[in-house]
C-alpha cells in the first residue's frame, strides 16, 4: 500500500488534487473535507457528510 501512495504522489508532483475536477488544491482555496477524508474544492461540491471546511491551510493546521 505504501508503494502505491508513494507512486501516486510522485505522479502528481506531490500536489493534492480535487477528486472531481482533478485540479491541484492551492493553499488559499476554500475546500471541503468529507467523512472519508476526501478533499474537494467548495466550487466542485460534496456528496458525503462533511467533516470540515475552510481553506487548505486552515484545515491542515487543525
Amino acid at each position: 500500500m505504501e508503494a502505491k501512495l508513494l507512486k501516486r504522489h510522485i505522479e502528481h508532483n506531490n500536489q493534492i488534487r480535487c477528486v472531481y475536477c482533478e485540479e491541484n488544491l492551492l493553499l488559499g482555496e476554500p475546500i471541503y473535507v468529507d467523512i472519508a477524508h476526501t478533499m474537494t474544492h467548495q466550487r466542485c461540491g460534496h456528496y458525503l457528510k462533511l467533516k470540515d471546511k475552510g481553506t487548505l491551510t486552515s484545515v491542515a493546521l487543525k
